[in-house]
Formats: C-alpha cells, sequence, structure tokens
C-alpha cells in the first residue's frame, strides 16, 4: 500500500507507505484458517458442479481443521452450516439434523462472545 498526503505548508507531497514481510504472507496463507476456507470454497464450487461426494469431503476436511484450531468460532458454525444444507440436499435428514443441531449450539454460544473477523 502506498499513497501520499499534500503537504499545504511545505508545498510538498509527504510519502507513506505498509511494507508486509513475505514470510508474513506465507505464514498467513499457509494458515489453518486459510486452509479451511479454502477447503470451504472448494466444497461451495464441488456442490455447485454436482458432486456431492467431493463437497462433503472437502466440508469435513474444514470442520476436522475448525474443530481442531477454534471448536466455538464462527467459522465452524457457518461451514456446519453449509454442510447440514448439502446433507439436507442429499436427502440424509437424520445426519444433517445432527450437524444442523452443533451449528445451532455454536451459534447460541456467540450471543455474548463478540463476533470473530
Amino acid at each position: 500500500m502506498k499513497g501520499f498526503i499534500t503537504d499545504e505548508e511545505a508545498k510538498q507531497n509527504t510519502g507513506m507507505a505498509l511494507v508486509v514481510p513475505s514470510d508474513k504472507i506465507v505464514e498467513i496463507l499457509s494458515s489453518d484458517f486459510v486452509k479451511a476456507f479454502i477447503a470451504r470454497f472448494v466444497a461451495h464450487d464441488k456442490l455447485a458442479n454436482g458432486d456431492l461426494n467431493g463437497a462433503e469431503g472437502k466440508f469435513k476436511e474444514s470442520i476436522d481443521i475448525l474443530e481442531r484450531r477454534s471448536p466455538e468460532g464462527s467459522q465452524l458454525m457457518v461451514t456446519l452450516r453449509d454442510y447440514g444444507a448439502m446433507l439436507n440436499q442429499a436427502k440424509r435428514d437424520r445426519e444433517a439434523r445432527a450437524v444442523l443441531s452443533k451449528a445451532r449450539m455454536i451459534a447460541e454460544q456467540h450471543v455474548s462472545k463478540q463476533p470473530e473477523p
């Protein structure tokens, strides 16, 4: 990110810049949260293309990561809801109810907590 601010008194531009070390960018992109997000994104893509088995595998991958890293997190709740909707679509109602129940439990815990970014 770079830019400038006009300094009227000095009659010149005052520059500013932000530098992020590449190792920090790699660290963020290889984090579990990003891996879980990508797995969920791929699951949605597979679901949109009618690949329920592939979507289920990716949803489970995302859920596994999030349960280890943030068992009460809002991202897990969203992923569980999406997975539950997929299970309903696949006419696996009993499994869908269990997954959606778990998502509801997480949602109820978040009522008094700050939302996650």
